[in-house]
Protein backbone atom coordinates (compact mmCIF):
# COMPACT_ATOMS: atom_id res chain seq x y z
CA UNK A 1 0.00 0.00 0.00
CA UNK A 2 1.10 3.58 -0.43
CA UNK A 3 0.91 6.46 2.04
CA UNK A 4 1.76 9.96 1.54
CA UNK A 5 3.22 12.58 3.35
CA UNK A 6 4.73 15.63 4.27
CA UNK A 7 8.01 16.54 5.16
CA UNK A 8 8.04 19.24 7.90
CA UNK A 9 11.31 20.76 5.82
CA UNK A 10 8.10 21.70 2.79
CA UNK A 11 6.00 23.17 5.44
CA UNK A 12 8.80 25.63 7.71
CA UNK A 13 10.62 23.81 9.94
CA UNK A 14 9.58 26.15 12.67
CA UNK A 15 5.89 25.70 13.97
CA UNK A 16 3.62 28.89 14.32
CA UNK A 17 -0.20 28.67 15.54
CA UNK A 18 -0.97 28.48 11.91
CA UNK A 19 0.25 25.41 11.61
CA UNK A 20 -2.97 23.88 13.49
CA UNK A 21 -5.65 25.17 11.24
CA UNK A 22 -3.45 23.97 7.99
CA UNK A 23 -3.90 20.57 9.24
CA UNK A 24 -7.13 20.60 10.59
CA UNK A 25 -8.03 21.73 7.20
CA UNK A 26 -6.01 19.41 5.06
CA UNK A 27 -6.46 16.35 3.01
CA UNK A 28 -2.88 15.06 4.22
CA UNK A 29 -2.04 14.76 7.91
CA UNK A 30 1.15 12.56 7.72
CA UNK A 31 4.33 14.21 8.22
CA UNK A 32 8.15 13.59 8.39
CA UNK A 33 9.71 14.88 11.30
CA UNK A 34 12.75 17.00 11.45
CA UNK A 35 14.44 16.14 14.59
CA UNK A 36 16.64 19.19 14.70
CA UNK A 37 13.70 21.84 14.60
CA UNK A 38 13.45 20.41 18.45
CA UNK A 39 16.87 20.63 19.41
CA UNK A 40 18.60 23.10 21.61
CA UNK A 41 17.54 25.74 24.60
CA UNK A 42 16.07 28.77 22.18
CA UNK A 43 13.08 30.02 22.46
CA UNK A 44 11.94 29.10 19.21
CA UNK A 45 13.18 25.02 19.82
CA UNK A 46 10.79 25.36 22.89
CA UNK A 47 7.93 27.02 21.03
CA UNK A 48 8.18 24.28 18.24
CA UNK A 49 8.26 21.49 20.52
CA UNK A 50 5.21 23.23 22.83
CA UNK A 51 3.17 23.01 19.16
CA UNK A 52 4.19 20.23 18.28
CA UNK A 53 2.91 18.17 21.28
CA UNK A 54 -0.45 19.92 21.18
CA UNK A 55 -0.96 18.93 17.56
CA UNK A 56 0.14 15.17 18.49
CA UNK A 57 -2.82 15.55 21.60
CA UNK A 58 -5.17 16.67 19.35
CA UNK A 59 -4.08 14.62 16.92
CA UNK A 60 -3.96 17.09 14.24
CA UNK A 61 -0.86 15.39 12.58
CA UNK A 62 0.20 11.80 12.98
CA UNK A 63 4.36 10.74 12.15
CA UNK A 64 5.02 8.48 10.03
CA UNK A 65 8.57 9.24 9.42
CA UNK A 66 11.26 10.90 11.88
CA UNK A 67 14.39 12.62 10.22
CA UNK A 68 17.68 12.31 12.41
CA UNK A 69 19.83 15.29 12.22
CA UNK A 70 22.81 14.93 10.06
CA UNK A 71 25.01 18.16 10.33
CA UNK A 72 27.26 19.35 12.16
CA UNK A 73 29.55 16.41 11.06
CA UNK A 74 31.01 15.83 14.66
CA UNK A 75 27.46 15.48 16.32
CA UNK A 76 25.55 13.55 14.04
CA UNK A 77 27.47 11.58 11.33
CA UNK A 78 27.46 7.92 11.51
CA UNK A 79 30.50 6.80 9.56
CA UNK A 80 32.90 9.01 11.00
CA UNK A 81 36.21 7.18 10.87
CA UNK A 82 37.50 7.85 14.15
CA UNK A 83 36.23 5.39 16.35
CA UNK A 84 35.67 7.42 19.79
CA UNK A 85 33.92 10.49 17.54
CA UNK A 86 31.49 7.44 16.18
CA UNK A 87 30.43 6.09 19.32
CA UNK A 88 30.12 9.94 20.79
CA UNK A 89 27.37 9.99 17.83
CA UNK A 90 25.92 6.83 18.52
CA UNK A 91 25.28 8.67 22.03
CA UNK A 92 23.89 11.44 20.59
CA UNK A 93 21.34 9.94 19.24
CA UNK A 94 20.14 7.98 22.03
CA UNK A 95 20.14 10.52 24.11
CA UNK A 96 17.54 12.70 21.67
CA UNK A 97 15.75 9.22 21.84
CA UNK A 98 15.56 9.41 25.97
CA UNK A 99 15.08 12.92 25.47
CA UNK A 100 11.65 13.28 23.01
CA UNK A 101 10.92 9.76 22.21
CA UNK A 102 7.63 11.22 20.88
CA UNK A 103 9.44 12.72 18.09
CA UNK A 104 10.76 9.22 17.07
CA UNK A 105 7.66 6.94 15.10
CA UNK A 106 7.74 3.82 12.46
CA UNK A 107 10.68 5.07 10.62
CA UNK A 108 13.59 6.59 11.12
CA UNK A 109 16.00 8.35 8.17
CA UNK A 110 19.27 8.64 8.54
CA UNK A 111 22.35 10.24 6.24
CA UNK A 112 25.25 7.66 6.04
CA UNK A 113 27.77 10.73 5.71
CA UNK A 114 28.33 14.30 5.14
CA UNK A 115 30.53 15.59 1.87
CA UNK A 116 33.24 15.59 0.29
CA UNK A 117 34.20 12.02 0.79
CA UNK A 118 37.12 10.76 -1.09
CA UNK A 119 36.96 7.94 -2.84
CA UNK A 120 40.24 6.14 -0.79
CA UNK A 121 38.25 6.61 2.22
CA UNK A 122 34.49 5.05 1.14
CA UNK A 123 34.82 1.23 2.36
CA UNK A 124 36.38 2.80 5.82
CA UNK A 125 33.02 5.16 5.90
CA UNK A 126 30.96 2.15 5.09
CA UNK A 127 32.31 0.02 7.35
CA UNK A 128 31.79 3.04 10.09
CA UNK A 129 28.24 3.40 9.18
CA UNK A 130 27.49 -0.71 9.71
CA UNK A 131 29.19 -0.30 13.10
CA UNK A 132 26.65 2.67 13.75
CA UNK A 133 23.58 1.00 12.47
CA UNK A 134 24.45 -2.31 14.42
CA UNK A 135 24.84 0.41 17.33
CA UNK A 136 21.72 1.48 16.52
CA UNK A 137 19.53 -1.69 16.20
CA UNK A 138 18.66 -1.98 19.75
CA UNK A 139 17.64 1.26 19.87
CA UNK A 140 15.32 1.00 16.78
CA UNK A 141 13.91 -2.35 18.00
CA UNK A 142 12.95 -1.05 21.19
CA UNK A 143 11.19 2.06 19.55
CA UNK A 144 9.94 -0.38 16.69
CA UNK A 145 11.63 1.64 13.75
CA UNK A 146 12.84 0.77 10.42
CA UNK A 147 15.69 2.88 10.26
CA UNK A 148 15.67 4.01 6.83
CA UNK A 149 19.79 4.94 5.04
CA UNK A 150 19.32 7.73 2.74
CA UNK A 151 19.94 7.75 -0.80
CA UNK A 152 22.40 10.91 -1.06
CA UNK A 153 23.93 12.78 -3.75
CA UNK A 154 27.27 13.87 -4.59
CA UNK A 155 30.64 12.58 -3.17
CA UNK A 156 28.33 11.72 0.11
CA UNK A 157 27.92 7.55 1.12
CA UNK A 158 25.23 6.47 -0.37
CA UNK A 159 25.14 8.41 -3.62
CA UNK A 160 25.42 4.76 -5.27
CA UNK A 161 23.78 1.57 -5.34
CA UNK A 162 26.19 -0.17 -4.29
CA UNK A 163 26.71 1.82 -1.41
CA UNK A 164 23.13 1.26 0.00
CA UNK A 165 23.21 -2.74 -0.99
CA UNK A 166 26.33 -3.16 1.24
CA UNK A 167 25.39 -1.23 3.72
CA UNK A 168 21.74 -2.92 4.07
CA UNK A 169 22.33 -6.26 3.21
CA UNK A 170 24.21 -7.18 6.53
CA UNK A 171 20.58 -6.28 8.35
CA UNK A 172 17.33 -7.96 8.19
CA UNK A 173 14.87 -6.54 5.63
CA UNK A 174 12.85 -5.52 8.92
CA UNK A 175 15.06 -3.45 10.12
CA UNK A 176 17.33 -1.65 7.80
CA UNK A 177 15.82 -0.15 5.06
CA UNK A 178 16.07 2.79 2.35
CA UNK A 179 15.12 6.16 1.69
CA UNK A 180 14.89 6.64 -1.81
CA UNK A 181 15.36 10.13 -2.69
CA UNK A 182 15.03 10.80 -6.17
CA UNK A 183 16.38 14.63 -6.28
CA UNK A 184 20.03 13.08 -5.55
CA UNK A 185 20.01 11.63 -8.35
CA UNK A 186 21.44 14.18 -9.74
CA UNK A 187 22.62 14.22 -13.10
CA UNK A 188 21.24 10.18 -13.24
CA UNK A 189 17.63 11.43 -13.59
CA UNK A 190 17.04 9.72 -16.53
CA UNK A 191 17.59 6.32 -14.54
CA UNK A 192 15.83 6.54 -11.84
CA UNK A 193 13.18 3.97 -13.09
CA UNK A 194 16.19 1.25 -12.95
CA UNK A 195 17.77 2.80 -9.71
CA UNK A 196 14.29 2.71 -7.99
CA UNK A 197 14.05 -1.00 -8.97
CA UNK A 198 17.38 -2.06 -8.39
CA UNK A 199 16.67 -1.23 -4.49
CA UNK A 200 13.02 -1.91 -4.50
CA UNK A 201 13.60 -5.00 -1.92
CA UNK A 202 15.04 -2.77 0.60
CA UNK A 203 13.15 0.57 -0.12
CA UNK A 204 10.81 1.88 2.81
CA UNK A 205 9.89 5.33 2.11
CA UNK A 206 10.89 7.73 -0.61
CA UNK A 207 11.44 12.11 -0.18
CA UNK A 208 9.86 13.30 -3.44
CA UNK A 209 10.84 16.09 -5.77
CA UNK A 210 11.65 17.63 -8.73
CA UNK A 211 14.75 19.06 -10.43
CA UNK A 212 16.66 20.46 -12.92
CA UNK A 213 18.45 17.38 -13.91
CA UNK A 214 21.79 18.80 -12.17
CA UNK A 215 21.69 18.99 -8.56
CA UNK A 216 19.27 19.17 -5.90
CA UNK A 217 16.49 21.42 -5.86
CA UNK A 218 13.74 20.00 -4.21
CA UNK A 219 11.08 21.93 -6.39
CA UNK A 220 7.29 20.55 -6.80
CA UNK A 221 6.23 17.27 -8.79
CA UNK A 222 6.33 18.70 -12.42
CA UNK A 223 8.50 21.30 -12.20
CA UNK A 224 11.34 19.74 -13.37
CA UNK A 225 12.86 16.39 -15.70
CA UNK A 226 11.75 13.48 -13.51
CA UNK A 227 9.88 11.54 -15.73
CA UNK A 228 6.98 10.26 -13.48
CA UNK A 229 4.89 8.20 -14.95
CA UNK A 230 8.18 5.11 -15.16
CA UNK A 231 9.13 6.16 -11.83
CA UNK A 232 5.25 5.97 -10.12
CA UNK A 233 5.00 2.27 -12.62
CA UNK A 234 8.40 1.47 -10.56
CA UNK A 235 7.09 2.54 -7.08
CA UNK A 236 3.35 0.63 -7.96
CA UNK A 237 5.83 -2.68 -8.91
CA UNK A 238 7.05 -2.81 -5.30
CA UNK A 239 4.96 -5.05 -3.30
CA UNK A 240 5.47 -3.94 0.19
CA UNK A 241 4.27 -1.06 1.93
CA UNK A 242 5.31 2.47 0.87
CA UNK A 243 6.00 5.74 2.04
CA UNK A 244 6.14 8.90 -0.11
CA UNK A 245 6.88 12.11 1.52
CA UNK A 246 7.03 15.26 -0.41
CA UNK A 247 10.02 16.94 0.28
CA UNK A 248 9.36 20.26 -1.76
CA UNK A 249 10.43 23.95 -1.25
CA UNK A 250 8.75 27.33 -2.69
CA UNK A 251 12.39 27.66 -3.99
CA UNK A 252 11.70 29.99 -7.24
CA UNK A 253 15.07 31.96 -7.72
CA UNK A 254 15.37 35.86 -6.69
CA UNK A 255 14.09 37.87 -4.81
CA UNK A 256 12.53 36.31 -1.05
CA UNK A 257 11.38 33.53 -3.80
CA UNK A 258 13.43 30.85 -1.59
CA UNK A 259 12.09 31.34 1.49
CA UNK A 260 9.41 29.06 2.59
CA UNK A 261 5.80 30.16 2.84
CA UNK A 262 4.30 32.17 5.66
CA UNK A 263 0.99 30.15 5.52
CA UNK A 264 1.68 26.45 5.97
CA UNK A 265 -1.48 26.09 4.16
CA UNK A 266 -0.09 27.11 1.35
CA UNK A 267 2.97 24.00 1.64
CA UNK A 268 -0.48 21.36 2.64
CA UNK A 269 -2.31 22.14 -0.45
CA UNK A 270 0.60 22.22 -2.71
CA UNK A 271 0.97 18.53 -1.66
CA UNK A 272 -2.40 17.28 -1.91
CA UNK A 273 -2.31 18.35 -5.24
CA UNK A 274 1.33 16.94 -5.91
CA UNK A 275 -0.46 13.64 -4.42
CA UNK A 276 -3.20 14.03 -6.83
CA UNK A 277 -0.85 14.20 -9.50
CA UNK A 278 0.84 11.39 -8.93
CA UNK A 279 -2.15 8.88 -8.43
CA UNK A 280 -3.49 10.43 -11.88
CA UNK A 281 -0.28 11.32 -13.77
CA UNK A 282 -0.38 8.07 -16.36
CA UNK A 283 -3.47 10.19 -17.42
CA UNK A 284 -2.41 13.43 -17.01
CA UNK A 285 0.55 13.29 -18.50
CA UNK A 286 -1.00 11.12 -21.87
CA UNK A 287 -3.49 14.20 -22.47
CA UNK A 288 -0.72 16.28 -21.89
CA UNK A 289 1.58 15.12 -24.68
CA UNK A 290 -1.22 15.92 -27.39
CA UNK A 291 -1.96 19.14 -25.90
CA UNK A 292 -1.47 22.15 -28.39
CA UNK A 293 -1.63 25.49 -26.87
CA UNK A 294 -4.10 27.55 -28.18
CA UNK A 295 -2.94 30.33 -30.64
CA UNK A 296 0.61 28.55 -31.89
Amino acid sequence: MIRYAVSMSAVGENLTEAWLPAFRNARIRNIEVIIRSFLGSDEQARTNLKLFRRMLEEEVIRIESSHLPFAPSEEWEISLPEESRRKIVIDNIRKLADRHPCLFRKNLTVHPSLEPIREEERQLRIRQACRSIEDLLPLTEKLGLSLNVEFLPRTCIGNREEDLLEITSKFKPEEIGICMDVNHAMGRYAELPRIIETLAPRIRTFHLSDYDGVDERHWYIGQGLIDWRAVMQKIRAIDHDLLLIFETRCRLQGGDWGRPPADPSFALHQAERDAFFLENCHTILAGFDTFRVPGN
